[in-house]
């Protein structure tokens, strides 16, 4: 009996449900998203920015701008006038050692 079941039930052509909808490529609901998901975007560089910006608020963007004021002028009491991306990291490190330990 159960043989019959299932023979049965590979004959029956499966049907797209609310629960297992099919897309006309073949995808499943589940395989759609991942796809998406794992698709790549390509932006630029100053559309990346753009993005990322929109999406932080305005009291961070002023806690940013208030700290990075505070680190150029920490930045030239001790000599120090490149700007915080060209500085090696080894050397930033020390840097920013002694601007946190002198507050």
């Amino acid at each position: 009996m159960i043989e019959k079941q299932s023979e049965y039930l590979q004959k029956l052509p499966i049907e797209p449900t609310v629960a297992n909808p099919v897309y006309t490529n073949g995808q499943t609901e589940e395989t759609k998203h991942v796809d998406e998901a794992t698709s790549s975007v390509c932006l630029d560089d100053e559309e990346l920015e753009m993005f990322v910006d929109q999406q932080k608020k305005s009291n961070t963007k002023k806690k940013t701008i208030s700290d990075l004021r505070k680190w150029y002028g920490w930045c030239e009491s001790v000599g120090e006038s490149r700007k915080i991306g060209k500085i090696p990291p080894t050397e930033l490190d020390r840097l920013l050692g002694y601007f946190f330990f002198a507050k």
